[in-house]
């Protein structure tokens, strides 16, 4: 609601927001797990929420998203940062 009021019309978002927590999930504290998610999965959904009614109501828009190949290959000691990319993955892929 508040970006339909601030901004007249939006053409194009670009998802190229993330960062990388190392490490296996065991050794990553539940709060590492949450931020890494919040930022690399949740970000991308909250700004998809933000514009997609504006996107919808003036029937034009792109949304590009950028992701990693960690989001398709798992790395070693990078578990957390993959799963939050897979999970991206599956959702621009749905």
């Amino acid at each position: 609601e508040t970006l339909m009021k601030d901004v007249p019309q939006v053409d194009v978002l670009v998802n190229n927001a993330g960062y990388a927590i190392n490490g296996t999930h065991e050794t990553n504290s539940m709060e590492q797990v949450k931020q890494q998610f919040d930022t690399n999965f949740f970000g991308v959904v909250r700004m998809h929420r933000a514009v997609l009614p504006l996107m919808r109501k003036q029937k034009s828009g792109h949304i590009i998203g950028v992701s990693s190949v960690g989001g398709i290959l798992g790395v070693p000691f990078n578990d957390i940062y993959c799963a939050s990319k897979f999970a991206l993955e599956g959702l621009y892929e749905s």
